[in-house]
């Protein structure tokens, strides 16, 4: 009976003593150490740079002109290419010029018939009133001579202010360029009548000099009135731009190579988008600035301001704002929420957050988080993370 009872708890003896070498061989194990991750860390750089700040812009040409016909007649010829640059004073169209010329000598006989006219009033007035003096005429005769002269004298002036106006007619038969710039496309063949109820013969631009157009924030306007740096004076009433610099920036990313100057600025801030107009003279000899085209325009200030530069690469976002990772002296990663301000290649300035000197993840930013500790060295300048 005992050994009986003896071989049915064998097995589970076994069992139990299996499980309990499992337990202690497991327990006994060492435990793995975590790897510290290592990450490239720069300094928080101070320097001296200007107050920038940028703004989308429109290209508007200095000048835009409609042509258009004066007088109504044939059009007889025209005399540029669409698209070509026209000189200031430049015949454009010719409109026919017969009737015009026939109105113009017609308007010059009438001019002398009424010259005729006046000049044979003028004398019998002096006579008339030579007589009148030795009582040898009428009062009414002498009354005649005086409203006759008035009258050949006011047929006299109608007469030659309708020669100048037959001139002038003729001479609208002539369209000219009234700049230099670069004329658009024709609306009329030659051929067509037109006239004063007619569409646009065609426009003529000014390409250079040239305006970018571009709205700064209501913020921005508050802090050049600090220093007068573009506002106008009430001394002279002009702008004076001479504390800001203007670049522009095209749509390829390229900067373009001439500095602009602001020459004027609305008299009042848009209460909706809390911005005011401004406006740019750019020199434009390449055409590099295209009229209906947009440009990055870029402001800053010729004083420069006291800044803190960091690397973009160690900028992260979460729903409280942007943030970068430190590194304390005991190598503890600590979050530091931040202001951004202007970025500047591949760096940005922090406007509030940091100090001097603080050191900033860089790179391998995304394997770290708060109070984590890390082996860090210092990034190379020339990285690019």
């Amino acid at each position: 009976m005992f050994l009986k009872e003896f071989r049915l708890r064998l097995p589970v003896r076994l069992l139990l003593l299996t499980l309990f070498l499992f337990v202690a061989f497991s327990c006994s194990k060492p435990k793995e150490e975590v790897a510290i991750p290592s990450v490239f860390v720069s300094p928080v750089i101070s320097t001296e740079l200007p107050h920038v700040t940028t703004a989308v812009g429109q290209v508007v040409p200095k000048e835009d002109v409609q042509i258009i016909a004066r007088v109504e007649g044939f059009l007889v010829k025209r005399l540029f290419e669409p698209g070509e640059y026209v000189a200031k004073g430049q015949l454009l169209f010719q409109i026919q010029k017969e009737q015009y010329i026939a109105q113009l000598n017609d308007a010059k006989a009438a001019v002398i018939e009424a010259q005729a006219q006046y000049d044979n009033a003028l004398i019998e007035y002096h006579r008339q009133k030579n007589l009148y003096s030795t009582s040898a005429t009428s009062q009414k005769d002498y009354d005649n001579s005086i409203q006759n002269k008035s009258v050949t004298e006011g047929k006299l002036l109608a007469a030659k202010a309708n020669l100048e106006l037959q001139a002038l007619n003729l001479s609208y038969t002539d369209t000219y360029s009234p700049f230099d710039g670069r004329v658009g496309m024709y609306n009329y063949s030659v051929g067509n009548v037109v006239g004063e109820n007619s569409n646009p013969l065609t426009n003529v631009i000014m390409v250079d000099p040239i305006w970018v157009e571009f709205p700064i924030s209501e913020t921005y306007l508050a802090d050049v009135m600090k220093t007068r740096q573009v506002l106008p004076t009430r001394k002279n009433g002009k702008v004076a731009g001479n504390g800001v610099i203007v670049k522009a920036i095209l749509s390829n990313g390229e900067e373009y190579p001439i500095l602009g100057n602001i020459d004027y600025i609305s008299n009042k801030i848009d209460p909706l988008t809390g911005t005011i107009q401004m406006r740019a003279v750019f020199r434009n000899p390449d055409d590099k600035l295209v009229p209906g085209g947009y440009v990055t325009v870029k402001l800053e200030s010729v004083k420069k301001n006291h800044s803190l530069l960091i690397f973009q690469s160690s900028m992260l976002v979460d729903q409280l704002g942007t943030f970068v990772y430190t590194v304390s002296k005991d190598n503890i990663v600590h979050k530091k929420y931040i202001k951004k301000g202007a970025a500047i290649d591949t760096q940005i300035v922090v406007e509030d957050g940091l100090e001097e000197g603080d050191l900033v993840i860089v790179g391998g930013v995304l394997r770290v988080r708060p109070d984590l500790k890390v082996n860090c060295a210092l990034a190379n300048k020339n990285i690019n993370f």
